[in-house]
């Protein structure tokens, strides 16, 4: 009688670890790449190019064509991270990095915005 009470602990101890785990992982999760502070102090406004962005950042999470020019959107979100105290608390926080980039016809930077929170 003691084998299957056993067994079910097991099991219902097994899946709560293996949800913990998941839940760590899906806090890991990221959109689009990482937005290194150096690579955006190295956008020069009327020398960098759109592929030098393409290059530094990857495909834009949004573009959008405007009168003056295209306009590159990035986005980089990491919630949280692993917790030792998965029943309490999960995720800890969000991390933010929005960078927008502006070019001329000929794909030149004329402006860039980039923010983080």
């Amino acid at each position: 009688m003691k084998i299957p009470v056993l067994r079910i602990a097991s099991f219902l101890m097994v899946a709560f670890l293996i949800s913990a785990w998941g839940i760590v992982r899906t806090q890991k999760i990221s959109r689009g790449l990482d937005i290194v502070e150096k690579d955006v102090n190295s956008i020069q406004k009327g020398v960098t190019t759109d592929k030098e962005i393409m290059k530094m950042f990857g495909p834009p999470t949004k573009v959008r064509d405007t009168a003056e020019g295209p306009q590159f959107f990035y986005e980089y979100t990491k919630s949280g991270g692993p917790q030792l105290n998965l029943v309490v608390s999960v995720g800890g926080g969000t991390l933010t990095k929005t960078l927008m980039v502006w070019f001329d016809k000929q794909g030149v930077v004329t402006d860039y915005a980039y923010k983080a929170s």
